[in-house]
């Protein structure tokens, strides 16, 4: 194509696009083949012009019709005009046929010169509702005949009144369905048939309303008056939505909940007679009506409740009327009395009250007579099996025993060292026992007047021979502060001359000084096992023993009113100022500064009134002792291997007591002296000894640790093994055992470093033991522990005693990883106990 004509076809495309037209099909089509280019520009030509004028028509058809825009929007692509074409004759055909007939027509008519006159009746026709198309075809006729204009009019007239008919029929429902009905009518619109289809579907959804109102009334009002209201709510939002198929749901719906309603009110009335039955009075017409159904329905939990509550009132009151007779006319008036409830369980109440106080009473004098050593254990059956007998009994045996009580005193402020401990023992047994008469009681009176008598003769005689003694005896000792036994050892010591004043006063202050310590260390443990920070009082328990002892009782009876000065502290807000706070939290540890802390709370509360409230100033925490506990347990983990498990402590910051200096340290090890061992190691043969040598440093450590001495790896086995069959620390037999399994596997050295940290803290624990009772912490753990059973049976410590082997338990093979390091675990967590009450205190000497 030259440059001319492209230049004069793009001049086209573009007047053609300013016209309305999409040139992008027609210049493809132009410039498929440059052949015949001018008769395809000439077609385009003629089918652009056709579609202008099928644009026109399209353009006056109504714009209600929704074919039109699509019509139209297809026809700006020229090359859709023929699909268009028909489709637009389809549109007429159905809806405006007369347009049709009057272009078939038209030469007719203007031949006979009544163009226009056409033109008027196909505009009348326009005004047509396409409901009258089928009635319209008289007209139509008419017109094919070109009839006259008269005929033409009493035809038209005809059919346009029976449209109004129509019409005026349809308002008049319409009319009454939104007057009477209350129907909104927004979806009737359209043609007249279109409107008469949607009225008829509203006549249909108003009859199904009818029904949901009817259903609503007859089965739900009479039940629950708000939930009709909301049901009626819905039916008329559904009626405003004109939604056939919400308005069938909700017709389904009513009928259930109508169902609904009276089956829960036949399942009430169900089950007040079965409480009838059962022997419950109600409050409550019989039979239920439908409007009784909610507020009875409401109340059934309360009823249940109540009947529940009854029924645990009156079984509890059924014992309580064997101990208060006089109360079973009052019961038996209130027998079944549901809507009573309440005054039945105040008379439990005050029954209860009166047998719990009663049992106290009696509790509390059987612990009154415990805590002296009486027997109770008959007392306290008799009180589980009949209380109100043993209310009486004991409300009279109490002054018996109390006679019993004092003379005991008496007996215990008798000396009794020389000869007289059995005696004692038989007085105590027979003024103990439950069993105990008067005459029991008077012959161990006489028994204690012998003993004072023997006593004060058996003093005279020693008297006389310290007189006879008086220029050896020893100045320091004062005779009428020994006891009989101890004044008579001193006599015949010095009446024998085996020792000298010095040494025999010496072991007399130190026994004296013995005892002493250990009472004094044993109600410290006491204290540390509840929690209490008593390193401080360690300290000085070996500085000043007697100092310590004297202040005892002031600290335990501080102790005793502790929770009295942890309320009042709690009451102080301790927390406008951190420091006082922090001051306060460590002396509350401390049993020696407690007495202390009482005489400050006056200068705490001046000193915290000058400062200002802060938001969180009394949400802190102080400390609170706990009960005494053992230091391990052994608990069944399974039904054949018992589990070390560690007890909980109270979370106190406690000072940490000195290690045992004796405890020896590892050697350690430089480069040169592994490598002389290995030279060594290459030159000698291979012997038992050697095999032993050439353990890896963690394991060497271990078996140092434990202090063996076998020169093989058998007989370091057999040593582990024994160990752990003996009657030792359960812990340390543990150890062992685990250390002669790891013996048996070439990977061991991150399992034996475990067991060496878990061995160091058995140590330090066993010797500070060992410490505590005057004995030597030489050797190595399998010697400390063995030492520590001697001890231990000698020196107990206070609360539950410490778990001791054998260890029996099946132990895993170090094969199976999983169950190895689960044991080892158990073990650490039994090691990690603390040396005075303190798990801090144990996790910082780790």
């Amino acid at each position: 194509m030259s440059e001319v004509a492209g230049k004069w076809l793009g001049e086209r495309l573009a007047d053609w696009e300013k016209r309305g037209h999409d040139t992008t099909t027609l210049q493809q089509h132009l410039a498929a083949e440059p052949v015949g280019a001018s008769e395809r520009l000439l077609h385009a030509e003629r089918t652009i012009e056709a579609a202008e004028r099928l644009r026109g028509r399209l353009e006056d058809m109504p714009a209600a019709w929704p074919e039109r825009d699509v019509l139209l929007s297809r026809l700006r692509d020229p090359m859709n005009f023929q699909t268009v074409e028909r489709e637009w004759l389809r549109l007429l055909r159905k809806r405006r046929p007369w347009h049709l007939l009057a272009d078939r027509m038209r030469d007719r008519w203007s031949m006979e010169g009544r163009s226009q006159q056409l033109a008027r009746w196909v505009e009348r026709l326009d005004r047509l509702d396409e409901s009258m198309i089928p009635e319209a075809q008289e007209v139509l006729l008419l017109l094919e005949q070109a009839a006259t204009e008269q005929t033409l009019d009493m035809a038209m007239t005809n059919l346009f009144d029976r449209q109004e008919r129509r019409r005026v029929a349809l308002e008049q429902m319409m009319g009454w369905m939104r007057d009477q009905r209350g129907w909104g009518m927004q979806s009737i619109s359209g043609t007249l048939s279109e409107r008469y289809e949607s009225a008829e579907r509203l006549l249909e959804l108003d009859e199904l309303l009818l029904q949901i109102q009817e259903a609503i009334s007859e089965s739900v009002a009479p039940y629950d008056n708000n939930a009709a209201a909301l049901l009626h709510e819905r039916a008329e939002l559904c009626q405003r939505m004109e939604d056939e198929q919400r308005l069938r749901d909700l017709l389904v719906q009513v009928e259930e909940c109508g169902h609904d309603h009276a089956e829960r009110l036949t399942a009430l009335q169900d089950e007040h007679d079965r409480l009838r039955t059962a022997g419950f009075h109600l409050e409550a017409r019989d039979p239920l009506q439908p409007e009784d159904l909610l507020a009875h329905e409401v109340g059934m939990v309360d009823l249940q409740t109540d009947v529940a509550r009854l029924r645990r009132a009156w079984s509890a009151l059924i014992p309580m009327a064997r101990l208060f007779p006089e109360a079973g006319a009052e019961l038996s008036a209130l027998e079944g009395q549901v809507h009573l409830v309440g005054e039945l369980e105040s008379l439990l109440e005050e029954l209860t009250g009166r047998r719990d106080e009663r049992d106290q009473q009696a509790h509390e004098t059987l612990a009154a007579w415990e805590e002296n050593g009486v027997e109770t254990e008959a007392w306290k059956r008799l009180l589980s099996r009949d209380p109100r007998l043993a209310w009486v009994a004991v409300h009279e045996h109490d002054p018996r025993v109390q006679v019993c009580i004092d003379v005991l005193r008496t007996v215990d402020r008798l000396d009794l060292s020389f000869r007289g401990a059995e005696e004692a023992e038989d007085w105590g047994i027979l003024l103990r026992s439950a069993e105990v008469t008067g005459d029991d009681v008077e012959l161990v009176q006489q028994g204690i007047q012998r003993r004072v008598v023997r006593n004060e003769r058996h003093r005279n005689q020693l008297d006389e021979e310290r007189a006879m003694l008086a220029q050896i005896w020893p100045g320091e000792l004062d005779a009428t502060r020994l006891s009989l036994a101890e004044y008579e050892r001193v006599v015949t010591e010095l009446q024998a001359g085996g020792a000298s004043a010095e040494a025999i006063l010496e072991s007399t202050l130190a026994g004296r000084r013995d005892r002493l310590l250990d009472q004094s260390q044993a109600e410290l443990d006491l204290w540390a096992s509840r929690g209490w920070d008593v390193v401080r009082l360690q300290e000085r328990l070996q500085r000043d023993a007697n100092g310590l002892w004297l202040e005892l009782p002031d600290m335990r009876a501080a102790i005793d009113r502790y929770d009295r000065l942890r309320a009042r502290l709690l009451a102080l807000p301790l927390g406008r100022e951190q420091e006082l706070l922090d001051e306060v939290r460590r002396h509350s540890r401390r049993p020696e500064r407690l007495q202390g802390l009482w005489e400050d709370i006056p200068q705490f509360s001046l000193r915290l009134a000058g400062l200002e409230p802060v938001q969180e100033e009394r949400t802190f925490t102080l400390f609170e002792p706990s009960l005494p506990e053992p230091f391990t347990r052994l608990h069944p983990y399974a039904s054949d291997s018992p589990v070390l498990w560690p007890t909980g402590y109270a979370d106190v910051e406690l000072e940490l007591p000195p290690i045992p200096a004796e405890r020896p340290p590892f050697p350690p090890e430089t480069p040169s002296e592994v490598e002389d061992l290995r030279t060594i190691t290459e030159m000698e043969p291979p012997t038992a000894a050697a095999e032993v040598a050439r353990f890896e440093v963690p394991v060497a450590q271990l078996l140092t640790l434990l202090g063996t001495d076998a020169s093989s790896i058998e007989g370091v086995n057999a040593q582990l093994e024994e160990a752990g069959a003996s009657d030792r620390d359960l812990r340390v037999a543990r150890l062992c055992r685990l250390t002669a399994k790891l013996l048996t596997v070439s990977s061991r050295r991150r399992h034996a470093k475990r067991l060496t940290r878990v061995g160091e803290r058995l140590q330090r624990w066993t010797c500070l033991r060992l410490e505590r009772r005057h004995a030597t912490t030489v050797g190595g753990l399998l010697q400390t522990s063995e030492r520590l059973v001697s001890r231990l049976d000698g020196i107990p410590g206070p609360g539950v005693q410490l778990p001791r082997g054998p260890d029996v338990s099946e132990l895993p093979e170090p094969s199976d990883v999983t169950a190895f390091e689960a044991v080892m675990s158990q073990l650490e967590n039994s090691a990690d106990l603390p040396h005075a009450g303190s798990r801090q205190a144990a996790e910082a000497a780790s």
